[in-house]
Formats: structure tokens, sequence, C-alpha cells
């Protein structure tokens, strides 16, 4: 590849193909993000009036009910492990499963997959690239924005993309300094581009450049508008990772960064796993392609329509509300006239001998409060976050039968599978990327499920090892990966589910008195410890005498 600005023919082709390329998975895309523009703006509360004059009533339903649905799907960490397919790997399956708690920790997860929630929720989408950080030295999970990848349209479900995908395309915006360090020689070549360097005078839309960079589309000016030039020179780079169909120069698949017509790197895909780095969500399943669905247009109406009624009941309760003074025009003189105020009411001045009348409206029927009372339920229903809870049947064991009533949502539960199977594939992805980056011994740091600080060193001579003490030949090691899965616990990632378990468990414990149902178990489904040590902890207390010892259960 050529240093200088002649394109050699080789480029030439590579360049068509890659046009081709982004050709055919925008106008994919497009079909897929018609209504991603309108969904951000009804989020931040813009659009939910339609109308000429300024409401008198306007609640953003959609905003709350979306920060609802979130808390609801991400209020709870995870709980997995990694297993061994094979009987002596298990020491190796404990240090991975540590090492991945420690990167999940330092990489802070929860964040990135509430992010990734907050996209899908709104776009139908959300992707998660794990990857191996050069400047860093370390493993590095980010969740990408929908609106700058783009896939495969072959590909079918957001599960599969891995494996059906036959290119992917991810967009960044980055300062063109950046690329000129980045890609030494290469990087000289590329140009500022006018879409996100420049920016409209006078340009009263929110978010300014800033919008343009974080939101690629739309562009902050348009060709032929009076506009200037930006603090900072930003370029599109385009980072394709392909399949390609030429496996003897690329057998595991090709990794290409791109900015305009300058090829920055063309290198064969470096990863163990050959896979690329992204990780694909979709919300609501999408029978028509991978994209899935959001929740926002199916509450678009709802909203509308009760802003809508609000507005109307709320103007006519202050009109029916104002008091009235009619007066004939000469009952006063002018200066006087000017001293009267209607702050508290509607002046209205007649002709002497001529009848004014004021009749008040008609009461408004009950139907239109129990209306507006009505809507947030109904998009309560829309998006699963309430749930009528079902008659209490007649019966012992009531802690039981509390236990499987808590408030729970039948459609949070199944977003709560789609949300876990993310997870695992992407621990399945962490596991690869540890054992072919992690090349040397390092203090990692991670929080213990009963909230303690845990310190232990990953030592890499001592991973390879198996349970015999047989340590690993280095020609296995880019296979090791496929020994190994990342177990998520089924909806785990739902307080409400651990909840309605542990009350359940503990029920059965009660009522049996610790014969049908270990307290073990009940400590293990709470998540809150080690079940042993809290169990030690907890004999000692009664050996000591420090706490009576427990009450034997009740004969019925």
């Amino acid at each position: 590849m050529a240093e200088t600005g002649v394109v050699t023919k080789e480029e030439k082709g590579l360049l068509e193909f890659l046009d081709a390329i982004d050709g055919e998975t925008e106008a994919a895309k497009s079909r897929a993000g018609k209504y991603w523009d309108e969904n951000g703006k009804l989020l931040k509360g813009e659009g939910a009036w339609k109308g000429a004059r300024n409401p008198l009533f306007l609640i953003n339903l959609i905003g709350n009910q979306y920060e609802r649905k979130i808390g609801l799907i991400t209020e709870a960490k995870p709980t997995f492990t990694v297993v061994s397919r094979v009987g002596e790997y298990g020491a190796m399956s404990k240090v991975l499963t540590s090492t991945c708690m420690a990167k999940l920790e330092e990489e802070e997860f929860p964040l990135t997959l509430e992010r990734v929630a907050r996209f899908a929720m709104a776009f139908g989408c959300g992707f998660v690239q794990t990857t191996f950080d050069k400047d860093r030295d370390d493993i590095s999970i980010n969740c990408l924005d929908p609106r700058s990848v783009y896939i495969d349209p072959s590909v079918t479900e957001a599960a599969k993309l891995g494996k059906q995908a036959h290119y992917l395309r991810v967009d960044h915006v980055v300062p063109v300094t950046s690329v000129r360090v980045a890609y030494p020689g290469r990087g000289a070549l590329v140009e500022a581009d006018d879409r996100y360097s420049r920016y409209a005078k006078n340009d009263t839309r929110r978010g300014g450049a800033i919008s343009a960079v974080l939101n690629f589309l739309p562009r902050v000016w348009k060709p032929g508008e009076e506009s200037q030039e930006g603090p900072i020179e930003r370029t599109l780079v385009k980072e394709y990772w392909l399949r390609d169909p030429d496996v003897g120069s690329f057998p595991g698949g090709r990794h290409i960064i791109r900015a305009g017509d300058v090829i920055l790197r063309d290198e064969q895909n470096k990863n163990w796993d050959q896979e690329f780095d992204i990780d694909m969500l979709d919300w609501r399943m999408d029978l028509d392609g991978p994209w899935g669905l959001d929740e926002i247009q199916e509450l678009k109406k709802l909203q509308e329509a009760m802003n809508r009624l609000g507005d109307a009941i709320m103007r006519n309760a202050l009109y029916n509300s104002q008091g009235w003074v009619v007066a004939d025009s000469d009952a006063l003189d002018a200066t006087q006239w000017k001293s009267i105020t209607n702050e508290g009411g509607l002046i209205v001045k007649k002709r002497p001998m001529r009848e004014f009348r004021r009749e008040s409206a008609p009461q408004l029927p009950a139907y239109l409060f129990q209306m507006l009372q009505a809507i947030p339920s109904m998009a309560d229903l829309v998006t699963g976050n309430a749930e009528s809870l079902r008659a209490k049947p007649k019966g012992g064991m009531d802690s039981i039968v509390d236990g499987l009533q808590m408030t729970g949502s039948i459609m949070a539960r199944i977003i709560a599978r789609r949300f876990e199977s993310l997870v695992s594939r992407i621990g399945q992805r962490l596991i690869s990327r540890i054992i072919q980056h992690f090349n040397g011994d390092r203090m990692l740091n991670y929080y213990s499920v009963s909230g303690e600080l845990v310190n232990y060193m990953f030592e890499r001579q001592r991973f390879r090892q198996d349970d015999n003490g047989i340590s690993l030949k280095a020609d296995d090691l880019p296979r090791l990966y496929r020994q190994f899965r990342f177990l998520v616990q089924p909806y785990s990632s739902l307080q409400t589910t651990k909840t309605q378990r542990t009350q359940i468990a503990l029920g059965l414990h009660q009522a049996s008195g610790g014969r049908a149902f270990p307290m073990r178990r009940v400590i293990q489904m709470a998540d809150i410890g080690d079940p042993d040590v809290l169990m030690a902890e907890a004999r000692a207390e009664q050996e000591s005498g420090l706490v009576p010892p427990p009450l034997p259960p009740v004969k019925r």
C-alpha cells in the first residue's frame, strides 16, 4: 500500500468494493432507522405538542415510561459463572470467572448495559464492542451508538450477527490530528470533512457542531449555507470487519480502516476466535430483520391524546374559574378604567342600555377525567411497567403466595432474556480476549456478592496449567476459549425475580422446618454473600450467646 497520494490499482478496486458495501448497508438501514430521529426528540420532550399555541397542560409521558422501563431492566447485576467443557480445566474456569468479574467491574459494565438498554428501547437495537485496546494494553467494553453501526442485510437475527454477517461497518468521528498520530504516513493524506468540522452561522438548532459529531445526522450545515470553521478539524473514519471470500489471503477474516478515499489499515482479523468485535441486542423481535422494534412509536399517540385532553380540561377549568366584571363603558372615566386590572378575571365594557350576558359552559363529564387517569395505565400496559396482581388464593403458606405475587412484568422478563443472551455473548468474547491478550501477571480487583473488595493476582503461567499441573502447549492456546462457557443465571438481571425466588425459598424452608429446603440454598438465591461463610458466622454467634437460637418450627 503506497504511502503517497497515488492510488494503486489494487487499492482502487478495494475502495470500489467498500463503496458497494456502503451503498447496500446504508439502503437497508435507512428503512430500519425511519423513526429514530423522531424517537430521540420525543424522549427529550420535543414534539409532545402539535399546535400553533402553547399548551396549558404538557407532560412527557414517553420519558417517564422510558426511565421506569430502563430502571426495571438494569436494576440488578446479572449473575454469571464460567464453566469448563473439559473435566481437567476446573481451576482455569475459576480463574476466568474471577478475571471476568474484575474486568466487568473495571469497565463499569452495569453503566454500559444501561446505555445499551437506552439505545435499544429508543431505536429497537443496541451494540457492544469487546476489543483489545493497544494503547491501554487492556480489554475495552464499549456501547456503540446504533446510528454509527451498519450491518450485512442478510443477517436475520441480532443474536446471530457474529455467525451470519459477511461484513460490518462502524463509523467514528475523530479529530484529524488523532488520525495522523495513530497512522503515521498514510494518516497525513487524510483531510478534514466539512460535515463534521464546520457549522452554520447563527444556527439556532440545539447541539450545534457537537450534535453532528455525536449523532452523525442531521448535518450541522447544508452545502450552500453560510458557514464557518469549527475549532477542531474532524473526519469520518469507517472501520470494516469482513469475512473475505479470498480465504487464502485472509483466512480469519479482514479488518479495514478507511478515511475518505484513504485506506489507513488493511490486515487480517487477529482475533483468535476469528469473529467480529461487535455484539447486537434487539429490544423486541422484528420478524422482518435483525434491527428490532422500539417502544416509542407505540407510546406516541397515547402521549398526544393525554396532552390534548389535559390541555382541554385545563383550559375549561381556567375559563370557568375566572370572575367577570360587566359594566357600562361610561361607568368610569378613562383614568379610573386604567387603574383597574384584570388579573383576577375579565373586564367587559358594554354600551349603555345594551345587554351583555355570560353563560357558563356546561360541567365537563366525569368520563373525561377518568380517561385522563386511564391513559398512563394504558402506557403501562404497552411497556409492561406494571402488571395487575392476581387475586390471592385462600390457604396456607402465605409467604410463598406473596412471593409469587410480587409485582413483575412478563414483558420485562422477555426483554431480560434477550439482555442476558447479550451478556452471555459478551462474556464468551471476553474469555477469548483474556486468553489471547493477558500474557503477563496483573493485579485485578472486584466486589464480591457480599460487597467486599477482593484483590487477586492473575498469574498467566499458573492459568495455563490444567488441574493436574500440566502446562498447555502454545499451539493449544488459540483454541482454548472453546473449552469454556460463560453462563448467566436466568432472570438474574431483574431484582424482582431475585426477591421473588428468595421469598419462595424462605417460605418452603420455614414451612418444612428446614427439611424441604436448606437455608444454604435460600442464601444462595438471595445473592448476598458466600452461603458457607455466612452460615459459619451465624453458628459462631449462636454458640457465643450473642443471639438467641432460632425458634422451633410451628406444628400445624
